[in-house]
């Protein structure tokens, strides 16, 4: 599947019809000063016959006749050539007015979607929060509960089943630790990208029977914080996704530079998914929907092919040189 931005699309648009108001205005500019230099012509020629006195009167007076009918000719096609012009140039003006309101509309509704990954990320963290942390303490309030009546009874099973909460107790913190870690990696501000990326993959590789594999070539420097967090959290929702969900043996993942634009896939051998359960909030794969989202606020492009054999997934995000 093709996702195109049409943010990206408008933008170009745009561009394109400033481009061309731009070189309009420079052809009526051209064509007022070939008015000019045509003029000067007429009356330099018109000078230069009175002066060398080499014909008869009547004889100059058909030059200057001569003279200003070629003139007149190229009088008339440069006034052709301006009209025509400014023409195009009503038309193009008026382009840009339509296209500037779409912006506007456009970035009003870049606005609601920013508020909508927001929500989007505060369910997800409630409904995290609800499956595994707070049925975790649930569950070990009950364990407490039920340990303390055998304190005085029994104490061995008392003191092993508070060494089942403690345990428990320990899985409820990491859980937790990673549930911050998804909102924002603590290393993040202090190792920077790429140290945390390949710690990132480090940690998949050894918490999953997937073999993960990653090739990365770019130049970190050049980004700012915002999109390399954001990038961050596309690569972390992707690989996160294949490795709950594709029940593949091989998840590969390639970050690369290629021109004007950063690409990103993710690649896995497993069994695929059909591409509307995205859109649906309920099912498994909500997140790669938040993905989309992210990807559109970097103005890019987000592509999905998925089959029985695995799933590529492709992030291509302009690159914008200063």
């Amino acid at each position: 599947m093709r996702e195109m931005n049409e943010k990206s699309k408008i933008e170009n648009v745009y561009l394109n019809y400033l481009k061309e108001k731009s070189e309009l205005e420079e052809l009526i500019s051209e064509c007022r000063r070939e008015f000019e230099q045509l003029e000067e012509k007429i009356l330099l020629d018109k000078d230069s016959y009175n002066k060398l006195r080499i014909f008869s009167p009547r004889q100059n007076m058909r030059l200057e006749e001569d003279v200003i009918k070629e003139s007149k000719e190229k009088s008339d096609e440069l006034t052709k050539k301006i009209k025509a012009y400014k023409t195009k140039l009503l038309e193009v003006e008026n382009n840009i007015k339509a296209i500037e309101q779409i912006r506007e509309k456009v970035k009003a509704q870049s606005g609601v979607e920013i508020l909508s990954m927001n929500e989007n990320d505060r369910k997800r963290i409630a409904r995290d929060l609800h499956d595994s942390t707070i049925q975790n303490m649930v569950y070990l309030i009950h364990k407490v509960e039920y340990a303390s009546k055998f304190i005085d009874q029994d104490p061995t099973r008392a003191k092993l089943e508070f060494n089942i909460v403690t345990k428990s107790l320990k899985d409820v913190i990491q859980e937790m630790r990673d549930l911050v870690y998804d909102l924002h990696p603590m290393n993040f501000d202090d190792l920077g990208f790429e140290t945390t990326l390949m710690n990132f993959f480090d940690n998949i590789s050894h918490a999953s029977s997937m073999k993960v594999s990653y090739e990365i070539y770019m130049e970190y420097e050049k980004y700012n914080q915002l999109i390399l967090i954001t990038l961050f959290r596309i690569i972390q929702e992707c690989c996160s996704n294949a490795i709950k969900h594709s029940k593949g043996k091989k998840l590969s993942v390639l970050l690369k530079e290629d021109k004007k634009l950063l690409i990103l896939r993710v690649q896995d051998d497993g069994t695929g998914f059909s591409e509307s359960d995205i859109e649906d909030k309920d099912m498994k794969h909500f997140g790669l929907k938040i993905v989309k989202e992210r990807v559109s606020f970097l103005s890019g492009n987000f592509y999905i092919n998925s089959t029985e054999k695995g799933t590529v997934i492709q992030v291509e995000i302009p690159i914008e040189n200063d």
